[in-house]
């Protein structure tokens, strides 16, 4: 830890060398700012319209395409969940989630991103999200908070190249605050802040200006310098598995007995990374620790546009969207300004005359159609009509090609603008499809909105991590309403056992738990109605309930009656059935008895042809049935097959 002195000298460096690389780029990112609010003209440009009696009148294009990105991030903008990576780590991660909702829920979070999406890649290039603990409130947990911080509030270590800022070296941050407020965010230095003295503005952050109280005294300089630094630890590893944890306050007889007990660990010495705080007040060292909020790392993402860490030139390797759309943006406004000044200037439609050549003077003051100007005799020769000149026609042609320029050289076109393109541009669409096109026509700004995701994520963890330092169970409970689990305090599980991701924003957990019950309802899964609306977030939800059940009740008793009228008619069915099967078979009982009486017919009027005797008679009858049973067996068989068929269709109809 350095000293005080050391503390100082360090930042005065490393601010001197901030400043000597990202000078440019502030620079450039306060032109940036200006074009996007209105004050697009320079100094030398003001002054010679105003030599010349002319107004610095400004057409602000940039402002739509800037608000239209906007819109749409926020139009879109989707939570902040975490999810997680095996199953057995749901709860977890369902609690974590529940905590990370409540934090973006009671500090705007996600308004705040979309502020800092807007200022930072759109407007200025880079701006940064913070995330702290507000002790406000909640002297014993504190709440945890994020804020956005303009690009001219902080300096950033020129070596980093991270948009995690996980390599960036140092970083200091500004504020002014009165007196009062310094010395309650600062309770614990007690006397030493009465003994820094007021002083007048210093020579760093130019480009933030610091406000003045009503007394009319300047507030005091509050510094935040935040630096990366490693120590040497011990750590205790395990040869036979790898794992390692370092060794904090373990008596040296403790140590030896379980390396005896385990020999399988051994201790090694080994470089560990460390984050240090120094505050500033007027340049003055307050208070300095070693990484008060227990992240182990600095508490900022940076949330940037168009980033190329490759190239050397600030100004150029950190870019906002504006400031491809500074130059065609000036030269729209000097080209109308030359437009309108060529209109007022022109004399306007008169009428040059020689002094009694009229004969009523007041007729050449008349305007309109139809207007007559009668002049003297002779004296016709004497008055002139005067005709004003045409603006030339290349300047409108100009004018549609700079404004073509400034919709076009950003990526963005008429789709993204809502304006249907090509030859049906006349021709209605529908909503969805001019959703689908807008979102396309924005595809090439996909970098801003990944980054964008990428600095959510990051956020994400760090507010998982400060949670897991700062929120004691008892808070945890209050807020989820359940005990945390065992899980819920190990530092590695926000690392390998969870994941930030992005979901249907909602303000509680149960809103988000009832929108993904909605979306497996849709796809088709058996959820019942009753978990839905236990879930759905709507008042009154004791009658809902009463009037699902009676509705539940009566669909009941409806499938009840359906279900004994199923009953009846396969019932009625099975009585047909049976009904016809016996007619058949008493249709198949008198044939038989009618083929019998046949054939005694039959030997009577054989008898009755001659007188025969027994023997013989017996074996004409033989004859006479053979022939007859040779004869009607298929018939007798194709009706038992029938009958047979009969029964099989009336015990598969009842069954």
């Amino acid at each position: 830890m350095l000293t005080d002195k050391e503390a100082r000298e360090e930042y005065h460096n490393a601010y001197s060398q901030g400043l000597s690389f990202w000078g440019a780029f502030l620079a450039e990112a306060e032109k940036d700012l200006e074009i996007t609010l209105g004050n697009q003209w320079s100094p030398r440009d003001k002054a010679i319209l105003t030599a010349q009696n002319r107004n610095a009148m400004v057409f602000n294009k940039t402002k739509r395409i800037t608000r239209l990105i906007s819109g749409y991030q926020r139009k879109n903008r989707l939570a902040m969940k975490i999810d997680p990576v095996e199953g057995s780590d749901e709860q977890t991660a369902n609690q974590l989630t529940g905590i990370v909702m409540h934090v973006m829920s009671s500090c705007n979070g996600y308004h705040t991103m979309s502020d800092a999406f807007e200022k930072g890649p759109l407007k200025t290039g880079i701006n940064l999200i913070n995330v702290y603990p507000d002790y406000i409130t909640d002297p014993l947990n504190g709440d945890i908070k994020i804020a956005r911080i303009p690009y001219n509030k902080f300096m950033l270590d020129p070596y980093f190249s991270d948009i995690d800022l996980s390599d960036c070296g140092w970083l200091i941050r500004r504020e002014y605050f009165p007196r009062k407020q310094v010395q309650a965010l600062l309770p614990m230095v007690g006397n030493k802040l009465a003994q820094v003295p007021d002083r007048s503005r210093d020579d760093k952050f130019q480009y933030f200006r610091p406000p003045i109280d009503l007394a009319g005294k300047q507030m005091m300089a509050y510094d935040e310098f935040w630096k990366r630094d490693f120590m040497t630890a011990k750590f205790l590893v395990d040869r036979q598995t790898g794992s390692m944890e370092e060794i904090t306050g373990a008596s040296r007889e403790r140590l030896s007995m379980l390396m005896k007990a385990y020999p399988s660990l051994t201790v090694v010495k080994r470089q560990k990374p460390i984050v240090e705080l120094y505050i500033l007040v007027n340049g003055e060292c307050m208070w300095k620790g070693e990484d008060p909020y227990g992240l182990g790392d600095i508490p900022y993402v940076a949330m940037v546009g168009f980033w190329e860490p490759e190239y050397n030139e600030s100004d150029w390797k950190l870019q906002a969207l504006v400031r491809c759309i500074r130059d065609p943006q000036d030269e729209t406004n000097k080209r109308r300004s030359k437009m309108l000044d060529m209109i007022d200037s022109q004399i306007s439609s008169g009428w040059k005359a020689e002094e009694r050549s009229v004969v009523n003077p007041k007729a050449l003051y008349q305007s309109g159609q139809g207007q007559v100007v009668w002049m003297k005799d002779g004296k016709f020769a004497l008055a002139e009509k005067l005709e004003t000149a045409d603006i030339p026609q290349g300047l409108f042609r100009l004018m549609e090609t700079l404004d073509r320029d400034i919709i076009d050289i950003p990526g963005i076109n008429e789709e993204a603008l809502g304006q249907a393109i090509g030859e049906n541009s006349i021709q209605k669409i529908s909503g969805v499809l001019g959703k689908l096109r807008q979102g396309a026509a924005l595809t090439g700004l996909q970098d801003l909105f990944d980054n964008y995701r990428l600095t959510k994520a990051e956020v994400g963890r760090k507010i998982v991590r400060m949670v897991q330092s700062c929120y004691r169970p008892e808070k945890v409970m209050r807020i989820i309403n359940e005990q945390p689990t065992p899980e819920f305090y190990n530092k590695d599980f926000g690392k390998y056992d969870c994941i930030p991701q992005e979901g249907v924003i909602s303000d509680t957990q149960r809103q988000l738990y009832y929108t993904e019950l909605i979306g497996l309802k849709e796809m088709g899964a058996p959820v019942p109605w009753t978990a839905i609306i236990d879930a759905a977030p709507v008042q009154h939800k004791n009658k809902l309930r009463d009037a699902i059940s009676q509705a539940e009740q009566a669909q009941a008793k409806e499938a009840q009656f359906q279900q004994l009228m199923n009953r009846l008619s396969a019932a009625l069915v099975q009585a047909e059935a049976q009904q016809n099967l016996a007619g058949m078979n008493e249709k198949l009982t008198q044939a038989m008895q009618n083929r019998a009486n046949a054939a005694l017919d039959r030997i009577k009027a054989m008898k009755e042809l001659g007188n025969m005797d027994e023997k013989q008679l017996l074996e004409i009858l033989k004859i006479i049935l053979e022939i007859e049973k040779m004869g009607e067996q298929p018939q007798e068989q194709q009706v038992k097959q029938g009958a047979a068929q009969g029964q099989a269709e009336v015990k598969k109809h009842t069954s």
